[in-house]
């Protein structure tokens, strides 16, 4: 090679060396010009722009992550647990967690199904064995063959078979949503008691919301709808009842956080914590609620009712102590059973007669009609054109108190109409005037105001207002009917019904509802004296409607009423609705009651009336009725002997020549064995009942309507343990 040539190939690579170097000039030129723009953009985003980011990064924070919070209880009076959030589980056997072991599993299996079975009697212990081996002995082929289930052939019976017959191969459920206690007992069995058994028993909780006494009241309190918000988590808002109407007081208030990332998984960082919904202490008094219902859903299993309802109301504080609607319901079997159904007591009717007292009510404060004045009636009335009213009972005339007592249409129509017959706008005015429209604002969801139709001064408008005071062509519902006789028994004072007593918040209590009024006065307390005298007469009348619900140990007062059900625009006559409202003890109301019946063979005062009836007999037996005597009329009204006890014999002959009797019967007192059932044979429903809760037994169920106890199941000293139920029978004389 020449020289030449030499020099032409050393500049040559000079010349690429070169050129390589510029090229790492510009490269390093770029990367500081682009480091220098991170540094430019760092220092803008942190020092210069560092409040606006700051707000966007808080802004974030506060949108991603919700915290939801615990729901609040519904309470009985006595802080009973009406209805609340209840933490269960449903344990499964994990086969994938690390420390199980098959063989461990076969060995102590025998102690798993025994302990289940014990604690789920409806699971077969030979069928629940195969379950847990047959899903054991799959997940060992599918864990062998390191397989999914879905690849494995599914013509042959085998694990596929079990998978799609038992679900997830890896585990098996023992139990399905039980109690914490109940989780804990399970435990104790050998298997799990072995080094690290208890970690195979999965720890899935359910947060479920329950009524700790089943159907009790269950309309009133309401049902929850489940919502899956955020991290699967459930919470629950309202939809029917209490539940629905108090939903943002029982709900509570979100709190907020952010998610940081902590050493082992991301947690929520709490910025503001959720706030806990409100406790709600209903008016409901759990024994009280349980005699209605128990004597409401009795009688619908005699008249096999369509439906029925019961309201039980405090007189002077107008606390709703007990409300039951049932509904009828048939099984497979042709069984009929009653399960809590509508609200009926906020929906509305045609009161049928119960209206008729509220009529009088008005009439006697404006003075249309004197206490005494006779009022022709006969056996049918014509008026402004409309159909004859008429009368089952027929009587030439009655007065003011006998029309109430015998439940005359014919005579509440030409009341009202000599009152307010030339403007029955003026009728209509006054059952505003006494608040019939105004909400009762009572807390439960799907309450109703009561419809009378607008009155002119037409004929038309003068024919509704003839049927309307006697209880047709309106709806009501049954629960302001009761508010009416409410204030009757509470000498004019219309206090307002109420179900929500206070609220609490942490423990403490937040809220109180004081008693309030709808009107201070719906009339003046002389008129309210002289309805409650003729409600009286209701019942203890020779020729009451009510006189059926004559006894000699509560004085009942009220008013039956019947109504047709309406059907396609028309009155159904072969469909009735009973109905009977009133108050006791007569002379000192404290308790007030409607009970409504839709169908049945009986009339008001044999089906709705008895109710009535039932429940004021078990108040008193139980002694909730402050009274410290039997109440006793004069007369007989059950045509039995005089019944006389431990009296001498000198005053028992002055007794009988007081009384004009010549025999009575004479009663020893019952002595209670020592190891059996005491004898409650003779004694009064109230001495009966006290003895034998005394003797540690719970009196389940009553039947008869008489006030003497003449047989007992169980039979007098047979052998029992506290807590066994009895049923006694009960008639007018031993």
């Amino acid at each position: 090679m020449g020289k030449n040539e030499r020099t032409q190939k050393q500049g040559k690579k000079k010349r690429v060396k070169l050129g390589m170097m510029n090229r790492y000039r510009w490269i390093m030129v770029a990367l500081q010009v682009v480091a220098l723009l991170i540094v430019c953009k760092l220092f803008m985003n942190t020092i210069v722009h560092a409040d606006g980011w700051n707000e966007l990064a808080k802004s974030g924070i506060r949108d991603s992550v919700v915290i939801y919070p615990e729901r609040g209880n519904i309470l009985a009076e006595d802080r009973s647990i009406l209805s609340a959030n209840i933490k269960v589980y449903s344990p499964e056997i994990d086969f994938n967690s690390q420390s199980f072991k098959a063989d461990t599993l076969r060995k102590y299996i025998d102690s798993v199904v025994e302990r289940v079975t014990e604690m789920d009697p409806t699971q077969k212990p030979k069928e629940l064995k195969e379950e847990i081996l047959t899903r054991l002995d799959s997940f060992e082929v599918i864990k062998k063959h390191n397989t999914r289930v879905s690849k494995i052939d599914k013509d042959k019976r085998g694990p596929a078979d079990t998978f799609k017959r038992y679900g997830k191969w890896r585990r098996v459920k023992l139990l399905t949503n039980i109690y914490n206690e109940d989780r804990q007992y399970l435990l104790k069995c050998k298997f799990f008691n072995v080094t690290g058994g208890k970690y195979t028993l999965t720890k899935n909780p359910t947060i479920l919301r329950r009524r700790p006494f089943g159907k009790l009241a269950s309309q009133c309190i309401g049902a929850t709808k489940e919502e899956r918000v955020g991290n699967n988590k459930t919470v629950f808002r309202g939809e029917t009842g209490l539940e629905r109407a108090l939903d943002t007081l029982l709900y509570g208030k979100n709190g907020w956080g952010s998610t940081v990332s902590s050493t082992k998984s991301l947690t929520t960082w709490e910025v503001e914590p959720a706030q806990r919904g409100y406790d709600v202490v209903t008016t409901i008094n759990i024994h009280m609620q349980d005699i209605v219902e128990t004597e409401l859903e009795k009688m619908c299993q005699i008249t096999k009712s369509e439906w029925a309802t019961a309201v039980l109301m405090d007189v002077k504080t107008g606390e709703i102590k007990a409300i039951s609607n049932l509904q009828r319901d048939s099984t497979k079997r042709g069984e009929v059973f009653y399960r809590e159904g509508l609200n009926h007591a906020l929906m509305g009717y045609d009161p049928g007669s119960v209206m008729k007292p509220i009529s009088m009510m008005i009439a006697l404060e404006d003075k249309i009609v004197g206490l005494n004045v006779s009022i022709p009636t006969g056996s049918s009335f014509s008026y402004a054109g409309g159909r004859p009213i008429t009368d089952s009972h027929a009587y030439s005339s009655l007065t003011p108190k006998q029309i109430i007592a015998y439940s005359s249409n014919i005579g509440m129509s030409k009341i009202i109409i000599k009152g307010y017959g030339d403007d029955p706008r003026r009728y209509r005015k006054r059952l505003e005037d006494i608040g019939m429209f105004e909400p009762l604002n009572l807390g439960i969801y799907g309450e109703r105001l009561p419809y009378i139709p607008q009155l002119g001064t037409k004929n038309k408008d003068r024919i509704d207002m003839s049927r309307v005071c006697y209880g047709y062509a309106t709806r009501i519902p049954p629960i302001y009917t009761l508010s009416f006789y409410n204030a009757i028994a509470n000498g004019g004072k219309f206090v307002r019904p109420r179900i929500v007593k206070e609220l609490i918040r942490d423990g403490q209590t937040d809220t109180v509802f004081d008693v309030s009024y709808v009107r201070e006065r719906i009339c003046s307390e002389e008129v309210a004296a002289q309805i409650r005298d003729f409600l009286k007469a209701v019942v203890w009348d020779p020729h009451g409607t009510g006189r059926a619900l004559q006894n000699n140990f509560v004085s009942i007062s009220g008013k039956t009423g019947t109504a047709y059900q309406l059907d396609n625009g028309g009155y159904n006559t072969s469909k009735k609705r009973y109905a009977f409202c009133g108050f006791f003890p007569s002379d000192a109301p404290q308790y007030s009651c409607i009970v409504v019946m839709q169908g049945g063979p009986f009339g008001a005062a044999r089906s709705s009336g008895t109710v009535l009836m039932n429940i004021a007999l078990k108040l008193y037996a139980r002694g909730l009725l402050n009274q410290f005597s039997d109440y006793k009329d004069m007369q007989e009204h059950n045509g039995a002997k005089p019944i006389v006890t431990r009296m001498t014999d000198e005053s028992k002959s002055e007794l009988m020549s007081e009384l004009n009797v010549t025999s009575t019967t004479q009663l020893k007192p019952k002595s209670i064995p020592d190891n059996g059932v005491p004898s409650a044979i003779g004694m009064s429903l109230r001495d009966a009942v006290m003895t034998l809760e005394k003797a540690g037994l719970n009196v389940a169920a009553t039947e008869g309507s008489g006030n003497y106890v003449y047989s007992q199941t169980p039979a007098a000293g047979a052998k029992y343990k506290k807590g066994d139920k009895i049923t006694l029978k009960l008639r007018n004389s031993i």
